[in-house]
């Protein structure tokens, strides 16, 4: 028999990463996504089941990069028709991969530990994505003084990108958090 309480975390961060889709490609702020926040809460909750708690995170961000490259990104490619997938999505992926990884860590009613894994995951984003852009990008040189103006370029970006994830990841957590408590710790309360 299949506990209920693990098909609900699977339905609840499912819903939860749809919504977060939505928001990625409606019009926000630069850099304020909950990206980050989805796959630490993917990893979190979706402990018992390792492989969608990777899958699903990278499905998501694998669809919205789709919408986004096709629609709103479409000016920064030179070439024609759909974009299907653009080297820079490995890092994203690598990066949600690890990000992933990180929340299998977080136990859920931990605020700090929550607060510590949204920084070290934004932390871990910057890194590998912008060791990325080095590699890729002709504009900077391939030794470390190209490597350092990489990292020093990205820099303006990250307190955005550090903000957004700690407040999606407080916010998901946080709907994550009343929802399994409302339907599922009365039950368990009430059998003892």
């Amino acid at each position: 028999m299949v506990d209920s309480s693990k098909k609900w975390n699977v339905s609840l961060v499912l819903a939860l990463i749809v919504s977060c889709i939505l928001y990625r490609i409606i019009p926000h702020p630069l850099n304020f996504a909950p990206i980050t926040a989805m796959a630490l809460l993917s990893g979190s909750y979706l402990k018992s089941h390792k492989y969608l708690a990777v899958i699903i995170p990278l499905v998501a961000l694998f669809a919205s990069d789709l919408v986004l490259n096709n629609t709103l990104y479409r000016g920064f490619y030179a070439e024609s028709g759909f974009i299907f997938f653009k080297p820079y999505m490995i890092a994203s992926f690598i990066s949600i991969a690890v990000i992933v990884m990180i929340g299998s860590l977080i136990k859920r009613s931990k605020f700090f530990q929550l607060v510590t894994a949204s920084i070290g995951s934004s932390m871990v984003f910057f890194i590998i994505t912008n060791f990325s852009s080095w590699i890729e990008l002709p504009m900077y040189p391939k030794n470390l003084v190209g490597l350092v103006e990489c990292y020093i370029a990205g820099i303006p970006f990250f307190p955005f990108t550090l903000f957004g994830d700690l407040v999606f990841t407080l916010v998901l957590f946080g709907i994550a958090a009343v929802a399994t408590k409302r339907f599922y710790l009365p039950t368990l309360a009430s059998s003892h």
